[in-house]
């Protein structure tokens, strides 16, 4: 298991980056240095699936809606970790078939913490 939405695994990515990314401000002081407030640090995890079924892509979109609790797999812990999160773009790429089965390519969604 890579993944989870709200306890429910989801289909494992073909690709998976976690990036991590610091809010801060930077001020001018009195002497004319900077100043830097770091305010969090937020996750984003940014997954990349090269081929996905209709009912795995249709279950990904319906379970991706609002905001949720994303389970990953986290190397700074190196342990499993929850954010709560939402995804605020989905890319779909086109329709191919394998095998007679309809596959969706190189679906693509960032997973952003609140």
């Amino acid at each position: 298991m890579i993944l989870m939405i709200n306890n429910e695994a989801i289909p494992s990515p073909s690709k998976l980056y976690v990036v991590y990314s610091d809010i801060k401000t930077d001020e001018q002081n009195a002497a004319g240095g900077t100043v830097t407030d770091y305010v969090a640090t937020k996750t984003r995890v940014e997954c990349e699936w090269s081929y996905v079924t209709r009912e795995n892509l249709k279950w990904l979109l319906d379970h991706t809606k609002g905001v949720f609790t994303l389970s990953y797999f986290d190397p700074l812990k190196d342990d499993l970790a929850d954010i709560s999160c939402s995804v605020g773009e989905r890319s779909i790429g086109a329709i191919r078939y394998i095998n007679n089965i309809p596959m969706w390519g190189l679906v693509k969604m960032t997973f952003t913490e609140r």
